[in-house]
């Protein structure tokens, strides 16, 4: 009787849990996706293996290059306690706060390149199912499938998505916040708290998003139904309040005992010991001394003018073209040496590639939504385009990298067509899988190798050896990600002229400059010379640096003294290389 009932029960058992999967699974069918309306699992299920795609490509090769010295910095600045961290970041003022506190909280923190750089695949993969949803409120789940394929194959999102920085963080909390002001209209408090919170996260992650905040503003003044709920003003209060205080911190740095940038790592502990409100105008002088003198406001402030030693035309450091940006942003390679470098047939396909784009955007001209989308990405593109006419900021593709989603958007909402969406999506998917290829296998876009630079060092190294580093800066932050138990090899002029020494018991001790303080013939020149002569042999690191300039001159005074004993060349765009001198103490 028991053993009938036990039968009985193990043959009716599977109905209760069936019943319970098919409803649980008729449930899961329609889902709300970013505070949207019900989508069917029909439209979003494809949006998976989109997903799956775009983070393999991720991480595919991820460490197989070096840090290069803006991973290097953002790894070493994250690494520091936090009452340290912002005050680093501060005199840095490259960025806000926010990346590197990000990362300073990352479970790959102290790890090898692979979960150091798994930060930005994160946010990376992230902004794929996010350009999705905002491409739906728009278009067709086909037209939106294109949209997350092109951002999921992209070699500059890809290639933005391996590297230690906050650029990936900076796209995906842009693209939540122009989806939330999207969905504003609705009048949905997931909206508006959304967009309370990722409008400023965008402009702590990076200072370009307040580009995108006053798009966000054109857009809200010509849109009736969204100007009533005030939602804009509280949000752009929000963020700008906490820019303009972070902003004030920075100034501030100038004058109140805050490291030089880049600051020392930690086992050296020199700063720059400046207490003085006079170091704040300096700075500010400083600042305002790299835009061009023509300029009556600033030849005023500087002192500057139009018939003084500064050139009246301002050379930019980036040089690069609007051309150049833009096919960096369709088919990848910020990380070259520009299109000079690149085969003829590159520069055909980019064209080939903006034609199609472009003409996928006029055909879409007369759909809803364009013109907020051509606002945001036309408005911040021309945003920098003008920074890089009056100041050093140059002009690179990685600061448009908001530019990016939207264009998508735009394309998708083009190709409304099948014929045209299926032709139109393969032709700029065969040329992003082109620009992938280039990015893993060419020398185009090779990261400078200070890893197998600081191997090499380590694998040569014999007791008695000295170190130079030109820019010593670069070499310490390498030497301090790298190889921790190893020394720093040199200390740097920054930008006051003190020259900052390694100590006496230091397995390696060197001496680092900026070059512009070594001239021939120079105090400076003949002390590092004097010291070049106190090693049984003496290293070199040269690698070419904006700030530093060239060091042939260097390599020529120590050449003439000294007996060039063997030459390391490294990959990388700026002639990183190793140099080994028979010191002048062997000889002795």
């Amino acid at each position: 009787m028991r053993a009938s009932r036990f039968s009985s029960c193990l043959r009716g058992w599977p109905r209760p849990i069936i019943a319970a999967t098919g409803g649980t699974l008729s449930r899961l069918s329609r889902i709300r996706l970013f505070w949207g309306r019900q989508v069917e699992q029909r439209d979003w299920l494809p949006l998976l293996p989109i997903i799956l795609l775009g983070f393999v490509l991720r991480v595919l090769w991820i460490d197989r290059q070096s840090l290069w010295y803006d991973e290097l910095f953002t790894v070493w600045v994250s690494r520091l306690p936090l009452q340290d961290l912002f005050p680093a970041v501060a005199a840095d003022s490259q960025t806000p706060w926010l990346p590197y506190v990000l990362l300073h909280w990352w479970p790959g923190l102290w790890g090898a390149e692979f979960a150091l750089r798994l930060y930005a695949v994160v946010p990376g993969t992230l902004a794929i199912p996010a350009v999705w949803r905002l491409a739906r409120v728009y278009v067709t789940p086909a037209q939106a499938h294109l949209a997350a394929l092109l951002t999921a194959t992209s070699p500059f999102l890809i290639s933005r998505s391996q590297e230690v920085r906050g650029y990936t963080w900076y796209l995906l909390f842009g693209v939540l916040a122009s989806l939330c002001f999207l969905r504003l209209s609705r009048g949905d408090w997931g909206s508006r708290l959304g967009y309370v919170v990722f409008l400023p996260l965008t402009l702590l992650t990076h200072y370009y998003g307040v580009f995108l905040l006053l798009s966000h503003g054109l857009t809200w003044r010509g849109w009736p139904q969204v100007r009533q709920l005030r939602v804009w003003p509280l949000a752009a209060s929000a963020a700008l309040g906490l820019l303009i205080w972070w902003s004030a911190a920075v100034v501030a740095s100038a004058g109140f005992s805050v490291p030089a940038r880049p600051a020392l790592p930690p086992t050296v502990g020199v700063g720059r010991p400046t207490s003085q409100w006079s170091n704040v105008v300096q700075e500010a002088r400083a600042l305002l001394a790299q835009a061009p003198s023509s300029i009556p406001a600033v030849s005023l402030i500087t002192k500057g003018t139009s018939g003084t030693s500064k050139p009246s035309t301002w050379k930019r450091l980036s040089g690069r073209t609007v051309f150049e940006v833009a096919s960096q942003l369709s088919l990848g390679g910020e990380f070259g040496a520009g299109i000079a470098a690149r085969p003829p047939w590159w520069n055909i396909l980019a064209v080939l590639y903006l034609v199609i784009a472009g003409g996928a955007v006029l055909f879409g001209w007369r759909q809803p939504g364009v013109i907020p989308l051509l606002t945001w990405t036309l408005a911040p593109a021309v945003a920098v385009y003008l920074i890089d006419r009056v100041t050093a900021m140059g002009f690179e593709a990685r600061y448009l990298i908001l530019v990016a989603p939207f264009s998508f958007v735009l394309i998708s909402m083009g190709l409304s067509r099948r014929s045209w969406l299926l032709l139109g999506g393969a032709c700029l998917l065969l040329m992003h899988g082109v620009g992938l290829w280039t990015y893993f296998h060419s020398p185009y876009d090779a990261r400078d190798d200070w890893r197998a630079l600081i191997s090499t060092l380590q694998a040569e190294q014999q007791p008695g050896d000295g170190l130079f580093a030109f820019p010593a800066h670069h070499f310490a932050m390498a030497s301090a990600v790298y190889a921790p138990n190893l020394p720093e090899g040199g200390g740097w002029v920054w930008p006051d002229g003190q020259l900052i020494l390694l100590p006496e018991g230091t397995r390696w001790r060197g001496y680092g400059m900026r070059l512009a303080a070594t001239a021939p013939g120079s105090e400076s020149m003949q002390k590092l010379m004097s010291l070049a002569c106190e090693y049984d042999r003496l290293w070199v690191v040269t690698y070419a640096s904006r700030v530093d300039g060239d060091s042939s001159h260097i390599l020529q005074q120590l050449d003439e003294d000294l007996d060039l004993l063997e030459t390391h060349e490294f990959r990388g765009p700026k002639g990183l290389r190793l140099w080994l001198f028979d010191g002048c103490a062997s000889h002795s």
